[in-house]
């Protein structure tokens, strides 16, 4: 149970720290996607906002295997080459999320009965 506290201790900063690397850090440098970082990190410790001690981007928005499975098919073996993809793989799901097209490529749209309420699940193309 531990293991689980600390993962819901820092998931508030470290959904923060990654909507803001997925909408700002697409056309910086490594060096300065690494600075973003650090500085968004040292901004939710000023502000107390907890965040995972161990926070890897990477780690955060994809799944190891997934990561490996992008590797096979040729995929650089750096860091900089793997946020660029998840970045674009994000910003492209989300750009299907939004169209308000029913279903399609990369989702699924079902309205719970008798509720508003959405439910969608985005699957990646594979």
């Amino acid at each position: 149970m531990g293991s689980l506290d600390g993962l819901s201790k820092g998931l508030i900063g470290d959904t923060l720290i990654s909507a803001a690397a997925i909408a700002y850090i697409g056309a910086f440098t490594p060096r300065y996607r690494r600075n973003l970082l650090s500085h968004w990190l040292q901004l939710c410790q000023t502000y107390s906002i907890d965040v995972s001690e161990n926070f890897e981007l990477t780690d955060f928005l994809a799944e190891p295997i997934e990561i490996q499975r992008w590797l096979n098919f040729s995929l650089p073996h750096d860091k900089h080459s793997i946020e660029v993809i998840l970045v674009l793989l994000l910003l492209f799901m989300y750009f299907f999320y939004s169209s308000r097209a029913p279903g399609g490529a990369m989702g699924e749209r079902k309205t719970e009965r008798g509720t508003a309420t959405t439910v969608c699940q985005l699957m990646p193309m594979d």
